[in-house]
């Protein structure tokens, strides 16, 4: 009778042990490598007949490691359980996701940031893991899950919590949606950035600083993405181990501005850093972040062919399942580099075998996505000599609320008209400049140069994109052949 006990204490033992272990690898930015130490630390935690509530955390543990590291499948598999015991429902789909996330964010932009000491944290960290996992990959799904976690945040009576979930509700779901949810999405960040201070809670002034960042990213306003993302990111490596998502969110926000600020032998620096970073840690969301933005510098810099290894790449480590966020950027990049090689039909191809995949996982609904997308429609249409559709998706673009939205537009619709519209390349030239976005801007000025002079600008025009780092070839994947 005495051999059971110990067996069960041993058992315990060890899974203590694969606990701390996880939480050390956790720690060191090794979430991936985590994700099995507290998955077999569970399995004989359950087996020792430990609490159940311990052996669920553990579980729970074990799936946040997986989806913040980009293991998305795994991640979702090994919370499935967790979320049936909580009463939490996996959306079959898109639209059941949306129709979903409405209702809640009606509740959200109605009901009370009020904090009700005594609930039960386990669910707003369940939803928490859930909508960190996947607000990056499954924004609808992602955003769903940390609606429905703001009122589990706001029961248990944790400023942390309700912290965190009112960044990311307020950054992330409300401020894109527009309109009243926009507005009320402001006070959420504004009330988490002030529990942040009351607190004095280090993480969560960087995780606000953070999603700040990514707001400034959807609203267009460049500079201070870069600025956001970069302060918040560093906040976090400062005061917060743990914190991979929030710093590689940051990361993507900074690689992004420096994208549009027309940078990039700085964004293929950030990039490199970013991959080198994932390939230690075994971050798969980190690593195909960083090669998708490592092939945007490369095919900026002359090279479609690392561009086009990029994509390969990606789509060999990414999930399979579904249509992600990740699996459009990949496409993107490919079309972009079928552009860069005088491949209109190509790209034209490429573009329509994607658009029904975006629109059925309703990523068009995903302002920074839609506008993407728009703008790569409007440069093949460019490059496919379809000047009625590069119109209309000119007049699309410019209802688009992003501050340099209209610039695109007017590019566009100048490219398309030449000399009858060359007055919209200057306005756009103007406000690229504007918006310190330095590589359009130059596009914007050599298109109007060649609408203006001909041949005989070429050789100037071509220098304008030279000296801010781009090859010239740009200037054709951007605004169309001269």
């Amino acid at each position: 009778t005495s051999v059971r006990p110990r067996a069960s204490s041993r058992a315990a033992e060890r899974a203590a042990l694969l606990e701390a272990r996880g939480r050390t690898l956790v720690a060191a930015g090794r979430a991936a490598m985590a994700a099995p130490a507290f998955l077999e630390a569970a399995e004989l935690g359950e087996a020792a007949g430990e609490d159940p509530a311990v052996v669920a955390e553990r579980r729970r543990r074990a799936g946040e490691a997986w989806l913040v590291s980009g293991h998305v499948d795994d991640g979702v598999a090994v919370l499935a359980p967790l979320m049936e015991a909580h009463g939490l429902r996996w959306p079959e789909g898109p639209l059941e996701a949306l129709a979903r996330l409405g209702v809640e964010a009606l509740r959200a932009t109605s009901g009370s940031l009020a904090m009700r000491a005594g609930g039960d944290p386990a669910p707003a960290d369940l939803c928490w893991t859930l909508a960190r996992g996947l607000l990056a990959v499954d924004t609808i799904r992602g955003g769903l899950f940390a609606l429905v976690g703001l009122r589990h945040a706001l029961r248990s009576g944790d400023p942390r919590r309700a912290g965190r979930a009112m960044a990311v509700v307020g950054g992330a779901v409300l401020v894109p949606a527009g309109g009243s949810f926009a507005r009320r999405g402001r006070v959420l960040l504004d009330e988490a950035a002030a529990l942040a201070e009351r607190a004095g809670d280090r993480y969560l002034r960087g995780a606000v600083e953070v999603i700040r960042g990514q707001v400034a990213v959807l609203e267009g306003r460049w500079r201070e993405a870069l600025v956001r993302s970069e302060e918040g990111a560093a906040e976090l490596r400062r005061s917060t181990v743990g914190a991979d998502w929030e710093g590689n969110i940051g990361a993507m926000g900074a690689m992004r501005a420096t994208e549009e600020l027309g940078r990039p032998g700085d964004l293929e620096e950030r990039a490199r850093r970013a991959l080198r970073f994932a390939g230690q840690t075994g971050d798969l969301y980190a690593e195909v972040t960083a090669r998708l933005y490592l092939g945007m510098a490369r095919l900026l810099a002359g090279h479609p062919g690392e561009a086009r290894a990029a994509v390969e790449s990606v789509r060999h480590r990414w999930s399979r399942e579904g249509f992600h966020v990740q699996h459009f950027y990949a496409e993107r990049l490919a079309a972009l580099a079928d552009l860069w090689e005088g491949r209109a039909e190509a790209a034209a191809e490429r573009l329509a075998a994607v658009w029904p995949r975006l629109r059925a996982a309703l990523l068009l609904r995903v302002p920074i996505v839609r506008i993407d997308a728009l703008l790569l429609r409007g440069r093949v249409a460019l490059a496919t000599g379809e000047a009625a559709l590069a119109r209309r998706v000119a007049a699309r673009l410019a209802r688009e609320t992003r501050a340099d939205a209209r610039a695109h537009a007017d590019l566009l619709r100048g490219a398309v008209d030449g000399a009858g519209e060359i007055g919209r390349l200057h306005r756009a030239q103007a406000a690229f400049r504007e918006h310190d976005m330095r590589l359009m801007a130059a596009v914007a000025e050599a298109r109007a140069r060649l609408v203006r002079e001909g041949e005989a600008a070429r050789e100037g025009a071509e220098a304008l994109l030279r000296e801010v780092g781009a090859h010239p070839r740009w200037l054709a994947v951007v605004a169309g052949e001269a």
